[in-house]
């Protein structure tokens, strides 16, 4: 197949997909023969992956159109790609990723190249991530189309924006179904899919309840998506934080992904109570240290990488004079607060329990990634000193860190009324296993 045959059949293909766009038999045979002819011609060709991801949109599969725009995004930048990938997401109803797509898409034109509907889409994108009421003003144009073709549907838009203006979301939902149906018949190149969708995740807000943010924040921390949580975090501002704990958790995990200057104004922004002062001190205690590691001179970096490998090995091996020494130098020429903890470590190995209590004392107040098991020690250390009120009161900062960190081994007090004889047990032993002071 030629060039001039080539482009003849996709444009025939594209008739096609157009003309049954509510079909979703006829899509799928029309989607096996764009397939096919792929598999015959046997090369890339982007103008038949741009069908194919097209029909995916159309067929409802958005994972399999998302993936081909993305594909054809690398290869070309055009925007009808980077709009591709919005409106995929849009379907998905996908908050962490919309507004990053969008921002692609725009970014991604030219100059004095036409948006799509821009002021429309930026209204509706700032009322559902910053909660900025509705301002829309007429335009005579909907991305690249001039609604002024067809008085009907120019008619019907209008109306559209004054119940966007009013947030009569359902009613502005109908419209939108209107505008379709009114676009097809008169075969007229627009279409307001995307805007609808969009539309129902207004409604969706609108009687959201706030209990389900909570849910979806666990869903974004444990995926790792980190536009959502931004968006969630940003939403459970404007309400009274029922769940402080998974909040702290949160931005303890913005923190960990260097997400340094945004967890830090989040932190401000906040309002936790006088009952969470120590979380909160943990957390500006990870931001300073992180900072402080970024900071290091290329000297320093390697003899703070240097100091933790080798006194590990040294430790290990059971050779803790000489890790003690490789512990003792990095913390001389870094400062790094974790060489109080690994020094600690030593300390207590040796049973100078006194001086190790000293050196996990002070990480508690500097440190962060290590927190938890230096209150322990200083929980055990304070049990060996028959001081049981420090050591119930360290078990509680175990506790409290755990949380904080997500850490995987569970914790129970020794002092803990009516615990299971079992877990003290369990306790004693985790206390004294070498394997949870490994590291």
């Amino acid at each position: 197949m030629n060039e001039k045959e080539k482009k003849k059949v996709l444009n025939i293909y594209r008739n096609k997909i157009f003309k049954n766009i509510d079909n979703k038999e006829e899509l799928e045979k029309i989607l096996s023969k764009i397939q096919r002819i792929k598999k015959q011609i046997n090369e890339d060709d982007i103008r038949i992956d741009e069908l194919i991801a097209l029909t995916f949109y159309l067929l409802n599969n958005y994972d399999e159109s998302l993936k081909i725009y993305q594909r054809l995004v690398i290869i070309k930048t055009t925007p009808k790609y980077y709009l591709g990938i919005y409106k995929n997401y849009v379907a998905k109803e996908n908050l962490g990723q919309i507004i990053t797509s969008y921002t692609l898409y725009k970014r991604s034109l030219k100059e004095k190249e036409d948006m799509y509907n821009s002021t429309l889409i930026d209204a509706i994108l700032n009322y559902i991530y910053n909660n900025i009421d509705f301002n829309i003003t007429y335009h005579d144009k909907y991305g690249f189309f001039d609604l002024t073709r067809n008085k009907m549907l120019y008619d019907e838009y209008i109306e559209l924006i004054d119940l966007i203006n009013n947030k009569d979301f359902s009613q502005a939902i109908s419209i939108c179904e209107l505008l379709n149906t009114i676009a097809k018949e008169n075969r007229l190149n627009v279409e307001f899919f995307s805007l609808k969708r969009l539309l129902e995740i207004c409604k969706k807000m609108e009687r959201k309840n706030i209990n389900t943010f909570y849910i979806d924040l666990r869903n974004a921390i444990n995926t790792n998506d980190i536009n959502t949580t931004f968006f969630i975090l940003n939403e459970l501002k404007k309400n009274n934080i029922k769940d402080k704990k998974l909040v702290i958790r949160t931005l303890y995990f913005l923190i960990q992904n260097n997400y340094l200057e945004d967890a830090t104004k989040l932190i401000s922004e906040f309002d936790f109570s006088k009952d969470y002062k120590e979380q909160i001190r943990i957390l500006n205690n990870a931001i300073n240290e992180i900072n402080y590691l970024n900071n290091l001179d290329d000297e320093q970096l390697k003899v703070y990488n240097e100091a933790i490998s080798k006194g590990h090995h040294c430790y290990h091996e059971y050779d803790l004079e000489n890790a003690y020494d490789y512990y003792t130098w990095g913390l001389y020429i870094t400062n790094a607060p974790i060489f109080y903890y690994y020094i600690g470590k030593i300390l207590y190995k040796t049973k100078e329990y006194d001086k190790a209590y000293d050196y996990f004392e002070k990480y508690t107040k500097l440190g962060t990634t290590k927190i938890n098991k230096a209150y322990l020690y200083l929980s055990r250390i304070s049990e060996k000193h028959h001081k049981r009120k420090k050591s119930v009161n360290f078990s509680n900062y175990v506790q409290m860190t755990n949380d904080l960190l997500s850490s995987e081994y569970d914790f129970y007090s020794i002092y803990e009324q009516e615990c299971d004889p079992y877990k003290v047990n369990m306790q004693r032993i985790l206390k004294l296993d070498e394997s949870f002071f490994s590291d």
